[in-house]
C-alpha cells in the first residue's frame, strides 16, 4: 500500500500557499496580452503635428523648434505657403515613441508657438478599442481664453460619450491653464478615430490652425494623457 506521508504533505502546503495568498492578496499572473499587461506599460505611439503661422513668428523660433523636434527623434518640416500679402509657414512634424516624447514638442517652453492650445486645433486620436472597455482622454485646455475642447459625436465610431470636457485648473490662479477630460464607453470593438476640436464657441467654422493626430500602436490604454506636465507634477517632462 503506497505511503500517505507525501500526500498529506502535499495537502498541507496546499492549504499553506491558499492561505499565505489569501492574506497578502496574491492572485495569478495576468496573461501577456491582457488589457492589465498593456496598463502597466506605456503607450507606444505614432504621431503627425502641424501647425500654420506667420513666417516671421516661425523663424524667430526656428532653432528652438528644430531641437525639440531633435530632442524628441521627430522629423521636420518647414513649408511656405500664401501669395500676396503675409506669408505663412505651415511646420509638420512626424515622430514616434511614448507620449513623453510628443509633450516636449506641444509643450516646448523654449518654442511656446508649437504649444497645442495656442490657436484653434484638431485633434484626431486613433487606435483599437475592445467592446465594453471604458477610456479616458486628457488634453490640455484653457478656458479662460474662451477656448474649448470639444468632440466630434462619437456614436459612429462604436462609441457613447459618457461625461463630456470636465475642466480641472492646474491652480487656483485666475486665467491657469489645466486640462479636460472626456470619458468614452466602447459599445462595440475596433479600430476607432476619435476626433476633437479646440475653438471658441462663437468660432464653430474655419480650418484649425493646428492638426494632431495620434495613433497608438496597439490597444488605447484605459487612460490616455495628454495634458500639459506641470512643475508640481510627477509626470513633468524633463
Amino acid at each position: 500500500m503506497p505511503s500517505l506521508k507525501p500526500m498529506v504533505h502535499r495537502a498541507v502546503l496546499f492549504i499553506f500557499m491558499g492561505f499565505m495568498c489569501g492574506a497578502s492578496g496574491c492572485v495569478a499572473p495576468m496573461p501577456e496580452g491582457s488589457a492589465h499587461a498593456a496598463e502597466r506599460t506605456p503607450a507606444k505611439i505614432i504621431w503627425r503635428y502641424e501647425f500654420s503661422l506667420p513666417e516671421k513668428s516661425v523663424l524667430s523660433q526656428k532653432e528652438h523648434i528644430s531641437e525639440a523636434a531633435a530632442a524628441s527623434g521627430a522629423t521636420i518640416e518647414f513649408k511656405r505657403k500664401g501669395a500676396g500679402g503675409e506669408n505663412f509657414v505651415s511646420v509638420i512634424m512626424e515622430g514616434q515613441g511614448l507620449i513623453a516624447d510628443l509633450q516636449r514638442i506641444i509643450y516646448n517652453p523654449d518654442g511656446s508657438i508649437t504649444k497645442l492650445i495656442m490657436q484653434p486645433a484638431q485633434l484626431c486620436l486613433k487606435g483599437f478599442v475592445s467592446a465594453g472597455r471604458n477610456i479616458a482622454v486628457y488634453v490640455a485646455s484653457n478656458f479662460s481664453t474662451g477656448y474649448s475642447w470639444k468632440i466630434d459625436d462619437p456614436a459612429p465610431m462604436g462609441l457613447r460619450e459618457e461625461t463630456s470636457g470636465e475642466f480641472a485648473q492646474s491652480s487656483s490662479l485666475p486665467g491657469s491653464p489645466g486640462r479636460q477630460g472626456f470619458f468614452l464607453h466602447a459599445i462595440s470593438g475596433g479600430d476607432k478615430t476619435i476626433t476633437m476640436h479646440y475653438r471658441r464657441p462663437w468660432e464653430q467654422v474655419g480650418e484649425a490652425s493646428v492638426m494632431l493626430t495620434v495613433t497608438v500602436v496597439g490597444e488605447i490604454p484605459n487612460t490616455l494623457d495628454l495634458s500639459e506636465p506641470s512643475v508640481d507634477n510627477p509626470r513633468m517632462v524633463k
